[in-house]
Order: C-alpha cells, then structure tokens, then sequence
C-alpha cells in the first residue's frame, strides 16, 4: 500500500467518526456538554445503589430517594436530566424506569471500567490539570486518585484473565499465592471462587483497605483461605515474615505503578524480590500498549479507551508511559527472571498480556 494510500485511509476513518463527535461546532460543543454531565451522572447514580434499585422497577425519585438514604429534589434534576439526553431512561407519570437499552448499557462492564475507572477515581486529574499544567501543583504530592474506585476499575478490566491464571496457578503446582496491592481482597476472593485448591496472601500499604478486605473476606467465607497483611510492595522486608510461605506471587495490573521511578527501579525492585522470594513464580499482567500506527487503524469510538490509558492516565500521575510487552521481558531478564510463558489472547477490555516468570 502507497503511503498516499494509507493517509486517505486515515482521513476517511476520521471523517465516518464526525458524526460519533460531531459534525458541527454545535453538535461537537454539545456532545462535549452532554458527555461531561452523564458521566458525572451515572458515574454517582451507580455508586449511590439507585440503578440497582430501579432496575426491574418503575419508581419516582421520591421512592428512590428514600430507598437510597438520597436527596430527593436533586435526585430528581439528574434523572430528569438523563431521561431527555440519553436513551437509557424513560419517565412516566413521575416515575421513571430503564429502557431496554439502558438495561444492556447501564450494568454493562464498559460502563463500570468508565464510571468507577475513570470518573471515580481519577476525576481529580482533570479537576487538578491547570494548576498542575503550571507546576502549581503535582499528582502524587498535592493530590491522588480514589484507589477503592479505581480497584473496581481494574478488577473489572483484568477479570477476564482470572480463570486463566488459577487454572495456571494449578498446573504449576501452587497452593498460596501473594497478591500485591490487593485492596478490599476483590482479586483474591475472585480467585478462591473460582479454584477451591488455591488460598491467598494479600498485602497492602493501606490499614483502611485491609480492614474494609478482613471484612469482604469473612463475608464470603474465605477468612480460613485468605489472610491479609499490611506491607509496601516497594519494601518486600514489610511483609516477607508476616505473610508466609507461598508459591506465586500475583502482580496484575500493579508494576506499572512504579515506572515513574525509572526503568532501573523496576530491575532493582525485582532483583530483591527475587532475592528474598527465590524460586516463587511471578503473575505480571500488564497493557501491551498501543503504536501510533496501531491507534490510527481504530475507529475513534473504538481507541478511546487505549488514549485515556496511555496519555491521560499514565501521563498525568507521572507513571510514563506504559510500555510494549518486550520491554517488560527485557525487565524481568535483567533482573534475572525466568520467563516461563506470555500469554497474549486473553478477554480483556484493555490488550493486556500476562507474563509469567519465575525468580
């Protein structure tokens, strides 16, 4: 193909995407309008319980309001608001109800990843990015993402993967495994669901998020199987004795964190645990990112998702930006890891690829 050829190509996928974002300034500025208040909206509607109380039901905002513990006379402006700019909701007399495809779209994982990702929990990049456009103020020192928000996100994000990992994890003969950054333990209670023979170990900097984790875990019955420990996944020494023996360690969606602080960190951090945890498998699952080449093949609807990842978030709270999967086996053989298998064509909202090494 000429070159000539490929940019019409592009030109023409730009072009079929205007009516996605508009085909004038009127339309354009609107969609912006229309698409910053819903996700605004539906991000707080899902949170506060009132989707799930009106789904299957036609309620007024005045039930809906009361069910939730809500504020009925602002609970009934953004229903309103919802009803007449999207077509997930209709309203009759008073009471409103999902439309068929509010149903399919609203409990959608799509939706959870947007509201709970990217709304939730980094919402505070864009409410920061002036004054952090003028290093007035900086992510990570002045400000941070909502992390239990952002747990959701990922576990939704990654769940896709889960069933091949346990599986993994018992042909390679673990019992326990560690999960790094576990939070409220969503990861490892998802795991123990779904293989009996396997039990977890989860560690997290924040007293908070294993205590709500202790919480969820006896809830489902697994306080016997899962046991949870305060610790800095950076420091392995916080939590080497306290969790135990186990054979694998989960790091799904966590290493990325700590690009900000070089490659080099990322060798080094690895070399210890390596270390201190010799002959562990190791669980890295991260986003093989994007080209520019690869973007520019995607209807704009479609690569929407890969930018917010790869310049919004990655960008904006100084992680760098998220790397090939090459780069991240050069990573793991620097530090001298074994690389026992990539596996590539996993469901995932995201292009994620688990590696899995041995130290």
């Amino acid at each position: 193909m000429h070159k000539n050829d490929e940019k019409d190509q592009i030109i023409d996928k730009k072009l079929n995407s205007l009516k996605w974002i508009g085909e004038d300034v009127n339309e354009w500025s609107q969609g912006i309008r229309n698409g910053y208040a819903r996700a605004y909206i539906i991000f707080s509607l899902l949170d506060t319980g009132v989707f799930e109380a009106l789904r299957g039901h036609k309620k007024t905002s005045i039930q809906l309001a009361n069910e939730c513990n809500l504020n009925s006379y602002l609970l009934d402006g953004v229903l309103s608001y919802l009803t007449y700019a999207d077509v997930v909701l209709e309203k009759e007399h008073d009471s409103y109800f999902f439309t068929e495809k509010g149903l399919e779209y609203i409990f959608s994982d799509k939706i959870r990843t947007i509201s709970y990702g990217a709304v939730g929990g980094y919402s505070c990049l864009f409410t920061n990015l002036t004054a952090s456009l003028k290093n007035e103020v900086k992510y990570g020192d002045d400000y941070v993402r909502q992390g239990d928000f952002v747990a959701i996100s990922s576990q939704v994000t990654g769940g896709g993967n889960y069933k091949w990992i346990t599986d993994k994890l018992s042909e390679l003969g673990v019992e326990t495994v560690l999960d790094l950054g576990c939070g409220t333990a969503g990861v490892l209670t998802e795991y123990c669901r779904l293989n009996p023979n396997i039990n977890g170990i989860g560690v997290d900097i924040s007293e908070s998020a294993i205590e709500e984790a202790t919480k969820i875990v006896a809830e489902n019955n697994l306080s016997d199987r899962i046991k949870l420990v305060v610790g800095d996944i950076t420091k392995p020494e916080t939590y080497e004795s306290q969790a135990g023996k186990f054979q694998a360690i989960n790091g799904v969606m966590v290493f990325h964190e700590f690009l900000r602080e070089g490659e080099e960190y990322m060798v080094n951090l690895l070399k210890d645990m390596k270390n201190k945890f010799p002959g562990t498998y190791l669980f890295l699952g991260e986003v093989d990112i994007y080209s520019d080449a690869e973007i520019r093949t995607l209807e704009i609807p479609n690569r929407t998702h890969f930018l917010f990842y790869q310049y919004v978030i990655h960008a904006l709270t100084w992680q760098g930006m998220p790397m090939h999967k090459e780069k991240w086996i050069d990573i793991m053989e620097r530090a001298g890891l074994e690389i026992v298998e990539v596996k590539e064509d996993l469901p995932s909202l995201l292009r994620i690829v688990e590696i899995v090494a041995k130290f």
